[in-house]
């Protein structure tokens, strides 16, 4: 995971982003050096106000010690760490919460922390195991997804898939702010000739962007349709409202990585479903069988 380079962190920021959980990077002195939308809620700080910071300017000592315990138990094993630990949150109610920390090493050789965590304050032991469970595969699909993966080979994968994938992430962050989704598959089992995990990175920009644009709309809904024509395989994303057209303005990232797998990303401004557009090339076989 490359995170000193600049386009990195933009999707790394994107994708932690997409997730309700809170979660953290932090270098070797404990410094927070990014963290997503949940932990600044969280915080009640704005993120401009924590970056940089560490636990001790804003939680209590005795709680501060054990952060930095564990992280320097991660540091030095370079194994993942599942705690529970005390945690007092903006308002001052202290809170028991599951942590799952890991290692990432960046571009320069950089050693991260990555961090994720989950209110477990009242939770009966029948769910605990299952939210356990939960921020774990939740470290994993975040450090999976915000590698750096330019030099990954092309694999032919279905574009639902993909989405599945995507949402597996962002889904939850999504139905939290009340935003329906549609989804339209036109096309079921069309697959792409992509690198899997940057058009993940990919999807998950778009739908954060869409999200973005239904902020401050009533009764917020996102739609996602496939389709099929011929060699390229489409993903539309529209929204209520018309703001997603001037969000989409700004997704230079993503249209680099629309690009480097062969297909295009550009915003449709006129027509019954003005939005996003997506297009990949589809794998060579399945083009064979519709032809056949």
């Amino acid at each position: 995971m490359q995170l000193v380079h600049t386009t990195q962190m933009r999707v790394l920021r994107s994708i932690i982003d997409s997730v309700s959980d809170p979660i953290f990077v932090k270098d070797e002195s404990h410094a927070w050096v990014e963290l997503n939308r949940a932990f600044c809620d969280f915080m009640g700080q704005p993120r401009a106000a924590l970056l940089g910071k560490s636990d001790y300017d804003f939680f209590p000592r005795h709680e501060a010690d054990v952060f930095w315990q564990r992280d320097d138990l991660v540091f030095r094993s370079g194994e993942d760490d599942l705690n529970s630990e005390a945690l007092t949150d903006a308002r001052g109610v202290t809170r028991t919460v599951s942590t799952k920390k890991s290692v990432l090493v960046d571009r320069s050789g950089r050693r991260l922390l990555l961090g994720v965590f989950r209110d477990i304050t009242k939770l009966r032991r029948a769910r605990l195991d299952s939210e356990l469970a939960g921020i774990s595969k939740v470290i994993d699909d975040v450090r999976a997804f915000a590698r750096n993966a330019e030099l990954d080979e092309r694999v032919s994968i279905t574009l639902s898939t993909l989405l599945r994938d995507s949402l597996g992430l962002c889904g939850e962050s999504l139905r939290g702010r009340g935003i329906a989704l549609r989804l339209i598959n036109t096309a079921p089992g069309v697959s792409v000739q992509c690198r899997a995990t940057q058009v993940v990175q990919l999807l998950i920009s778009l739908l954060n962007t869409a999200r973005d644009s239904v902020a401050d709309v009533p009764d917020p809904w996102i739609a996602l349709r496939m389709s099929a024509t011929g060699g390229v395989a489409e993903l539309r994303v529209t929204a209520k409202g018309d703001a997603l057209i001037k969000h989409g303005a700004r997704l230079e990232v993503a249209r680099r990585l629309a690009s480097d797998n062969g297909g295009s990303l550009r915003v449709v401004k006129l027509g019954p479903e003005p939005g996003l557009v997506l297009r990949l090339p589809r794998a060579a076989s399945r083009r064979k069988e519709a032809a056949s």
